[in-house]
């Protein structure tokens, strides 16, 4: 039983990664997958240790060895710097806007987007001083056209859950890049497997939302629908912990039942 680092993974193809991402047996006394840790409280060993945050873990709904087992299952996955679990589709999205977006700014959005993403934009973001402007998802590098001094972020959805236009990712990413435009990408219908956005798209966020039904029938008719959304950050550079704070403080959390689920049937 041989402890792998992240570095030893990136190497291995895709089903033998599937088989370890996430897993560290060793630290289980050889169980290959993390148990599920359930708690609110953790104890720390001394004041200091709780005074300057130098502990992994600090409350339960901050995280568990059960959630970082997942993310970083998901981040091995998906070729991200870090990933942050939230318990629906739309709570991946509007963490995502929400973790680059401040009044004042300007966002631009595919026009294809999901219903509820259009929703957020035109209610929510609208009433936070984030003005949206909706773009045909066929315009390609024509996208600088659009620019604004104070575009901060484009959205692009492909296929889009409207229509299902395919998107130039590269060409729209490129084009966008020498301003320091963070994409974000709901990358539901297409998967990591279908579409991987590659390392040149940077800054980046990448949004996966999956639903597993039948598995989970099986185990346990309160998980009829698990739900396994996530927000992925691919440079190193953009603070996935943004998006963490918002998660923790906002009441975005998933059940540590639900992960440990998620774990063994991937």
């Amino acid at each position: 039983m041989k402890k792998t680092d992240l570095e030893t993974r990136k190497n291995l193809k895709t089903r033998t990664k599937m088989i370890h991402a996430g897993r560290q047996p060793a630290d289980q006394y050889g169980f290959v997958n993390t148990p599920i840790y359930r708690g609110s409280t953790v104890l720390a060993p001394n004041y200091q240790a709780l005074f300057d945050h130098s502990m992994p873990f600090t409350y339960g709904r901050f995280g568990s060895p059960t959630t970082q087992a997942l993310e970083t299952a998901w981040s091995e996955l998906a070729g991200a710097a870090g990933t942050v679990l939230v318990p629906s589709g739309l709570a991946a999205i509007s963490l995502a806007l929400m973790s680059v977006l401040s009044a004042g700014d300007h966002l631009l959005v595919t026009d294809s987007a999901y219903r509820p993403t259009r929703t957020f934009c035109d209610r929510y973001l609208r009433r936070m001083g984030v003005e949206t402007t909706y773009f045909d998802p066929m315009i390609g590098a024509n996208i600088t056209a659009l620019l604004k001094p104070n575009t901060r972020a484009i959205m692009l959805e492909s296929p889009g859950s409207q229509s299902f236009e395919m998107q130039d990712i590269p060409t729209i990413a490129a084009a966008v890049k020498p301003n320091g435009i963070c994409v974000i990408m709901d990358n539901t219908w297409a998967t990591i497997w279908l579409s991987r956005p590659g390392p040149n798209i940077s800054p980046a966020i990448l949004i996966f939302y999956s639903v597993l039904c039948r598995p989970i029938h099986a185990i346990t008719q309160n998980c009829a629908r698990l739900l396994k959304p996530s927000a992925c950050a691919l440079d190193p550079k953009m603070s996935i912990w943004h998006c963490a704070d918002c998660a923790q403080w906002n009441c975005a959390y998933v059940n540590p039942k639900n992960k440990h689920l998620i774990l063994l049937i991937g």
